[in-house]
């Protein structure tokens, strides 16, 4: 796979130019209010963070046991959450993000196959929350509006078993450590030996 640029054009049957890729993502993935580009966009900046980027997210990313590996070899899950939301709210969203055990999907074998036992597959989780909560002031690429919860699985194993979701305040009480982007490397890597 390539990784584009953004200026590559796109033709149609006659041949002619008629957008670019970045025309492409500027119209597809531009709202990152939407559940779906911001936690997308939540596992982009912890892998900056982590220096972990990968030249292209490939299709297995959505399906793989964890969401960023980092140079030391590190797993990380990447969960997002924020009050504010891309439809009409009446009331702030409350913050709960998902932590249940999967499957581990093996995507090496000859044959789509994963294992039977569920279980939580990273090292560490990092709960990336947008913490903004007037429409007005939002704006996602400002990284002062985000919050940062890091702790290994270990502990959430420990403390919350099977439990599927997790709210702030349970995080919190379980020994999250909130951090900022700058700080969000030195995080996981300390959490990573608890």
């Amino acid at each position: 796979m390539v990784k584009f640029n953004g200026e590559e054009n796109i033709f149609d049957e006659k041949g002619r130019s008629i957008a670019t890729m970045r025309d492409f993502w500027s119209w597809g993935y531009s709202n990152l209010t939407s559940n779906t580009q911001r936690g997308m966009y939540a596992e982009y900046l912890v892998s900056i963070a982590l220096n972990a980027v990968t030249p292209i997210r490939t299709d297995w990313a959505d399906w793989g046991p964890y969401d960023v590996l980092t140079p030391e070899g590190i797993k990380v899950e990447v969960k997002c959450s924020a009050y504010l939301q891309a439809w009409k709210q009446t009331k702030l969203s409350k913050i709960i993000f998902g932590i249940a055990q999967t499957h581990k999907f093996d995507f090496d074998a000859d044959a789509f196959t994963y294992d039977s036992e569920f279980v939580r597959h990273a090292d560490v989780y990092v709960f990336c929350l947008e913490t903004c909560k007037n429409p007005d002031e939002l704006n996602e690429r400002d990284l002062s509006q985000w919050e940062f919860y890091v702790v290994s699985t270990a502990i959430i194993n420990k403390e919350l078993g099977s439990q599927k979701t997790v709210s702030l305040s349970t995080l919190i009480k379980i020994g999250a450590r909130r951090v900022t982007f700058c700080d969000l490397r030195t995080a996981v890597l300390e959490a990573y030996k608890d």
